[in-house]
């Protein structure tokens, strides 16, 4: 009986009022047949007794019906209606008014029709209740008084107490379960939350397994295109390689869709703001837009607001992925007509940031106004055209919403149902080149041609700080092509000194230094010298979300990662030189790399642990200077090697005079961090992967200013093995223990690749045609290239000056030379100079 009464009444299957409910009926069923005991008990009337017996199988009647025909609020209301406000009042006069005890009743009336109904209803039906109840104690007043069967004081106790004490039994069981209930229902609630994030978390792990399954042949894909467009000279080759390089793009932002959606709900999404030129934005749209649009047959317009800057920052895959979702739905949703892609630039309060409107106005079938409110719904999609199929996820314009909203700007439509539509988005962007934006046709066609943009600016001068000097020289040959004035320094003292000699129109300046790191020598440098004013641009190999608003918090213009990509470099110098020292040009790749040197190149470098994609990426296609940059990696590759070794001693390496080289964990960290940079630069990818487990290990296990601890001691570096405890920091240092060799093996084979490759190119590389006046020595070239830092021509032109002494190289010019092939340019000239006087 108590499993079918269990079962029957308070099944969690019920609704939590209606269990509560029955809780209620099976104590009003219990307290109507106490009361009529105690009625015949007391020697109450007869009548009240059976009234009391009524009530009881009433709310019995009511229980049973309820729960098989579910009709719950009907019972409720019949409970409260003939019970509390008919029954109640019979009662009352029956048994002597307020002398009596039936106001005790009162209470569990008005409570349970609280706990019965819901809100307003609840509030004004208790309300009702009140008023008749204070009602019939008002009418009762004076009119009567203790009834004949009340014989004595002692029995109205008796009777006092008892109906007190049911009533409060009553109230506190239902009030005891009701928390019970509540309780209960509260931790499965809190059990079901769980589950549902442990599902969530599932569902995240399997989109993103699944996203990264379908993107990697999607990536393949993409990167032989690339390739492709790169190496191919055949024009129509290179135009079908750029339409399905657009629909391969269009395709990973739609696979992109379902992790972004589960990023977005997580809120483990990040933004990846940098500054990108319009153009490139404008281009890439016409490409989706007009190939979609023309397959439908419908003409694509776009127009471009002539006012808009040529360069901005801001999230350049959000935007495109929003609007890309626009172009999309226009055309699925346009049978015949037209599709404009517009461009707008709106004002803002601060004069540096704009409001980009880009929107995308069609001639289809529009939408209804009852489904506008719901649009930007997850699932949710437009009105599709009678008899088609359009198809789609309804994801798109929910994920174009919520990026808006994380890039802090509005999203938008209109439409007319049956006379197109409008979406527009508006999105901040910080002006980085108010410059107006060019003609995008025209750049589009420059692009198709192979031409790179570039400028010169002669007049300008820029101070590169970096405490590696390899990376000074890459940078500097980087920059060639620019003329523009290189000095470098190796330290943060450095660089404040050439500052107080010298003024610089921009400062590149490493982060990550010892002594005054980035950071510090800014700070130096506007305290020191209030009037500087140069911007500051920080060199970086962190990439990682929040480093942009850490560095611009430390008052860096801009920063650029490394390794460095050439065209990369060249756009940030020239948003920040003075715009009256830079002079835009194009340049011509140069075309004496064909396929099969490329493709032989690429193989012998691959043995090696080098990629030459990835090298010829960061000299923007430059063979030759991507050669220049691999002298550099292999001039000073003993020396490095050997302080490494110092920093990081094993069994082969030179001990200090104790016999024991300490290990250096901050320096060894310094070490492997620029390795990391400089192996980027010039492909060698295994060496940089490796590099970076190093740096990583030392940050986590060797704090700063922190000693080493007595478990790990400096004699017993090389022979630390991996336990099989739970101490992952000795763990990490076994780690480096074991990685360090294979740091060394990689870095070896990558140098010797790279000397082989350099020493291939160098001997196949065209020179230019010499003019008849450029056949003789001229010590006015000579000085320049000494000046510009140019050391393979300075060393040409010291060659040109002994074959006019007749072949014979004096040794003060040898010495010049070996100072060039030192990257001393300072004592090379002091050399030469000095070699002028005592010849005159």
């Amino acid at each position: 009986m108590l499993k079918y009464i269990s079962n029957t009444f308070f099944s969690k299957k019920l609704d939590f009022r209606v269990r509560l409910f029955n809780i209620l009926a099976i104590a009003g069923v219990a307290v109507s047949l106490a009361s009529a005991a105690a009625a015949f008990a007391l020697g109450e009337p007869a009548v009240t007794a059976i009234l009391y017996l009524c009530f009881a199988v009433l709310s019995a009647g009511l229980l049973i019906y309820s729960a098989k025909s579910g009709r719950y609020q009907l019972c409720y209301m019949i409970t409260i209606i003939v019970i509390f406000l008919i029954g109640f009042p019979i009662f009352f006069f029956m048994t002597g008014a307020y002398f009596g005890t039936l106001p005790y009743f009162f209470i569990f009336a008005v409570v349970f029709t609280v706990f019965m109904l819901e809100g307003k209803t609840a509030l004004a039906t208790a309300a009702i209740e009140l008023i008749v109840y204070a009602a019939l104690c008002i009418h009762a007043f004076g009119r009567y008084t203790p009834d004949e069967h009340y014989l004595t004081s002692r029995l109205i106790v008796i009777d006092t107490i008892f109906s007190f004490v049911i009533v409060s039994a009553a109230l506190g069981i239902c009030i005891f379960l009701h928390f019970r209930l509540y309780n209960r229902q509260q931790r499965e609630l809190e059990a079901a939350w769980e589950e549902s994030k442990r599902h969530s978390e599932v569902k995240n792990v399997f989109l993103a397994n699944m996203s990264h399954e379908i993107r990697t042949p999607i990536n393949v894909m993409l990167g032989m295109t690339e390739m492709v467009l790169r190496d191919s000279p055949d024009e129509t080759v290179r135009g079908y390689a750029r339409k399905i390089q657009n629909a391969g793009n269009m395709l990973l932002v739609l696979v992109s869709n379902l992790l972004d959606v589960s990023k977005i709900e997580s809120g483990k999404f990040e933004m990846a703001q940098a500054r990108y030129r319009l153009t490139s934005l404008i281009q890439e749209l016409y490409e989706a837009g007009s190939e979609s649009a023309r397959k439908k047959g419908l003409s694509f317009s776009v127009e471009v607001d002539e006012t808009l800057p040529s360069a901005l920052w801001g999230d350049l895959l959000r935007i495109r992925q929003i609007v890309t979702n626009f172009l999309s739905n226009a055309s699925k949703y346009t049978r015949s007509g037209s599709i404009i892609l517009k461009f707008i630039r709106k004002a803002t309060d601060i004069s540096s940031v704009i409001k980009l409107r880009v929107s995308v106005t069609d001639t289809g079938i529009g939408i209804k106004k009852e489904n506008q409110p719901v649009l930007f719904n997850a699932f949710t999609r437009g009105d599709q055209p009678p008899g088609s199929y359009i198809e789609g996820t309804g994801l798109g314009l929910a994920i174009a919403k919520d990026l808006t909203a994380l890039m802090g700007g509005n999203i938008g439509m209109k439409s007319e149902f049956g006379d197109g539509s409008e979406f527009w988005v508006e999105i901040p962007q910080i002006i980085m080149d108010d410059k107006p934006v060019e003609d995008w046709q025209t750049a589009a066609e420059s692009a198709d041609t192979g031409l790179e943009e570039s400028f010169t600016a002669p007049a300008a001068a820029i101070l590169i700080v970096d405490d590696n000097k390899e990376n000074l020289q890459t940078i500097e040959i980087l920059l060639r092509r620019t003329l523009v004035r290189v000095d470098m320094v190796e330290s943060g003292a450095a660089c404040l000194e050439a500052v107080r000699n010298s003024d610089y129109n921009v400062i590149l300046m490493d982060y990550m230094m010892p002594g005054m790191d980035g950071a510090e020598t800014l700070r130096r440098l506007r305290e020191d010298f209030p009037e500087f004013s140069a911007p500051v641009i920080a060199l970086t190999a962190n990439a990682v979300a929040g480093v942009e608003e850490r560095l611009l918090a430390d008052g860096f213009a801009a920063y650029v990662t490394k390794p460095v990509q050439a065209r990369v470099l060249e756009e940030l110098l020239a948003a920040h030189l003075p715009p009256a020292l830079v002079s835009r040009r194009v340049i011509h790749p140069p075309d004496w790399a064909g396929q099969e040197l490329l493709e032989t190149l690429a193989r012998d470098l691959d043995a090696y642990g080098v990629s030459l994609a990835d090298g010829l990426r960061n000299a923007s296609g430059d063979l030759s200077l991507l050669a220049r940059m691999a002298d550099i990696f292999t001039h000073d590759y003993e020396d490095s090697l050997l302080k490494m070794r110092h920093a990081c001693p094993d069994d082969h390496s030179p001990s200090s005079p104790d016999g024991v080289s300490p290990f250096d964990p901050d320096e060894f960290r310094r070490l492997v961090h620029s390795l990391k940079s400089r192996a980027g630069f010039i492909g060698a990818l295994e060496l940089q992967s490796t590099a970076l487990l190093l740096e990583q290990e030392c940050v986590r296990c060797y704090p700063q200013d922190e000693p080493l601890p007595e478990r790990f001691q400096p004699g017993e570096f090389s022979h630390v093995h991996l336990q099989p405890d739970n101490d992952e920091t000795y763990i990490g240092r076994g780690a480096i223990a074991l990685a360090t060799p294979l740091l060394y093996l990689l870095w070896d084979r990558a140098q010797q690749g790279l000397k082989a490759f350099a020493a291939h190119v160098h001997a196949i590389e065209p020179r230019p045609p010499r003019k008849a006046e450029d056949r003789g020595f001229s010590r006015e070239r000579f000085t320049e290239y000494i000046d510009r830092r140019l050391r393979r021509r300075a060393i040409l032109e010291l060659d040109k000056l002994a074959e006019d002494m007749g072949g014979v190289c004096p040794p003060a010019i040898a010495d010049v030379k070996t100072a060039l092939e030192a990257l001393d340019f300072t004592g090379a000239k002091q050399l030469f100079e000095e070699w002028e006087a005592r010849r005159s």
